[in-house]
């Protein structure tokens, strides 16, 4: 990529990464658990079959979850050679540390409001395929799914309180008319999904260990 290049790629990727910290900002780091939680969930088992320790509990999640990152993975992997036209093309990736469970969830539920205004914009592209952009679209619905589960897993599990812990969406950088630098930020915005996605997976496989 030519120097001229540099600075617009660093400036749109930067200003999703800020969009996107901020709709967690307000949630303390380190676990969301409360302090006087114990750390195993066996307590639950005979409650509710969507317990944390149960067959349908975080086991279930981490399932769903890798099918998530499955589709996430499809949406980069075709946008690399339909659109940058490189296997190998890639962006800086740059994560906040991980704050737990029900950050990851709310910033995963903005993704998942802001995925439809990405898909609404890209069918004005016509270099983005008709698989491509069903390929966004499946990313979308298997978010979505992991999302309603999850939610029920952590309700059991005393994590939601009364607060509503789904996110706002995500504001888009706006990139003008330019078409290459529209390519980098749905890009940007895919990529960064996978990385928080591997968060939960990361967090989901802790707290099974815990059981």
């Amino acid at each position: 990529m030519s120097s001229q290049h540099t600075v617009p790629l660093l400036l749109s990727w930067t200003l999703l990464v800020v969009a996107v910290v901020r709709a967690v900002s307000a949630f303390p780091v380190g676990d969301s658990r409360p302090m006087d939680r114990q750390p195993r969930f066996v307590h639950y088992a005979h409650m509710n079959p969507y317990s944390p320790c149960e067959r349908r509990g975080f086991r279930k999640d981490l399932q769903l979850t890798a099918k998530t990152i499955q589709r996430t993975n499809d949406t980069l992997t075709m946008m690399k050679q339909e659109v940058f036209m490189s296997k190998n093309w890639s962006l800086r990736s740059d994560f906040e540390e991980d704050r737990g469970l029900v950050a990851l969830f709310r910033n995963l539920s903005s993704f998942e409001q802001t995925i439809p205004n990405v898909i609404l914009e890209a069918q004005d592209l016509d270099d983005y395929s008709d698989t491509l952009r069903q390929s966004m679209h499946d990313t979308g619905s298997e978010l979505n799914k992991l999302l309603i589960k999850l939610s029920i897993t952590l309700r059991a599990a005393g994590e939601f309180g009364d607060q509503d812990w789904t996110g706002e969406p995500i504001p888009l950088p706006d990139v003008g008319g330019s078409l290459y630098w529209h390519h980098v930020r749905d890009f940007a915005f895919f990529q960064h999904l996978l990385g928080t996605l591997q968060q939960l997976k990361a967090q989901l496989e802790a707290r099974l260990a815990e059981c």
